[in-house]
């Protein structure tokens, strides 16, 4: 999956970071990627294992990523004036 996006090795990931590859995969998939990859990647990156994750980890994680699209949302609205 990563591999469609360019990201085939960890330093890939580790270059891009796991909320721009979470992006980039909702862009480039037909369905949307789960939540559950974003973290798992964020794990991956830091070498640790999923029961490891804290409630305050995923919800920054997902606020990067609404605020990515909030951030987007605006921009088109701005285009469309």
């Amino acid at each position: 999956m990563l591999e469609t996006i360019g990201i085939i090795t960890r330093d890939d990931l580790q270059k891009i970071g796991p909320v721009q590859a979470y992006l980039e995969l909702e862009q480039h998939l037909s369905a949307k990627p789960s939540l559950n990859l974003l973290y798992a990647m964020m794990l991956a990156l830091e070498d640790r294992p999923w029961p490891s994750l804290t409630k305050d980890e995923r919800v920054n994680l997902i606020m990067e990523v609404e605020a990515y699209h909030d951030l987007q949302q605006q921009t088109a609205n701005e285009i469309e004036k």
